[in-house]
């Protein structure tokens, strides 16, 4: 099983010295196609981009080829990662035991789903307590809590609004928001 990490970020490929991961520089979109038209269902494919622009495209073409793929953030926790839907989300600080651990697991389970409010909560983070409160009729004291469970579930290493705005965009990306509540 081949193991592709696609990054924009040139010095991070460069630090990789594994025989089992293969990287490929992408920083442009126009490369994708490209530079991927070789992907199948059989890899596993690491993504590691800062443009959420190439992300997504990356994603979609992914998703075409029915590639098995995860995620790097920078905003979650260090050697942290978590599972929605079927995308896993990990840390962009993971060593590399780490990382081939992940990437050679057939199975994650998703532990820490969350629950529908939580995912009314998580598509308003941009938003102040008070405003989202209003909106979903709940208290501000309420909402506040719900913040902390959801950066608890999916590992957030700050409680930055823009942090979490970036991972949330990645998950949408994913397509993985409807896979995120638990059924309660």
């Amino acid at each position: 099983m081949d193991i592709i990490i696609v990054s924009d970020n040139y010095y991070l490929l460069s630090g990789i010295q594994n025989s089992k991961m293969r990287p490929i520089y992408l920083p442009q979109l126009a490369d994708v196609q490209a530079n991927l038209s070789f992907l199948h269902r059989e890899n596993r494919v690491i993504i590691a981009t800062e443009c959420i622009h190439l992300r997504k495209k990356i994603i979609d073409f992914l998703r075409r080829r029915e590639c098995h793929f995860f995620i790097l953030l920078p905003d979650i926790g260090k050697n942290n990662h978590f599972k929605l839907g079927n995308v896993i989300f990990a840390s962009m600080n993971l060593t590399p035991e780490h990382l081939m651990r992940i990437a050679t697991t057939k199975t994650i389970r998703p532990t820490n789903l969350l629950t529908l409010r939580e995912s009314q909560v998580l598509k308003l983070f941009h938003l102040r307590n008070i405003s989202v409160a209003k909106l979903l009729s709940i208290s501000e004291k309420t909402t506040s809590g719900y913040r902390m469970s959801i950066q608890y579930k999916l590992k957030m290493r700050s409680k930055n609004s823009i942090a979490m705005l970036r991972v949330q965009k990645s998950i949408l990306q994913c397509g993985s928001h409807t896979a995120l509540c638990s059924d309660l």
